[in-house]
């Protein structure tokens, strides 16, 4: 199965919140997470640009207001 970029950041977004979640006295779900913007493939990979969807919860210490996000897809085989 193959992610597309928007849901492989979608992925990782969620399932960071989720694993910091689990120990969180506060209910996570209730943070506004990020939105990708700037979307943008690389030779290997891709990135985007990361901004708080809303007020901050700062669960984990400071939410940014922005955040840079590079993918690098590396496999075992030679190009």
């Amino acid at each position: 199965m193959r992610l597309t970029n928007k849901a492989l950041i979608a992925f990782v977004i969620s399932n960071v919140g989720f694993v910091l979640g689990q120990n969180a006295t506060v209910n996570v779900d209730a943070c506004p997470g990020y939105n990708a913007t700037n979307i943008s493939n690389t030779r290997n990979g891709f990135k985007a640009d990361l901004v708080l969807a809303g007020k901050a919860c700062n669960v984990y210490g400071k939410d940014y207001e922005r955040l840079s996000l590079t993918v690098t897809y590396e496999t075992g085989k030679s190009r």
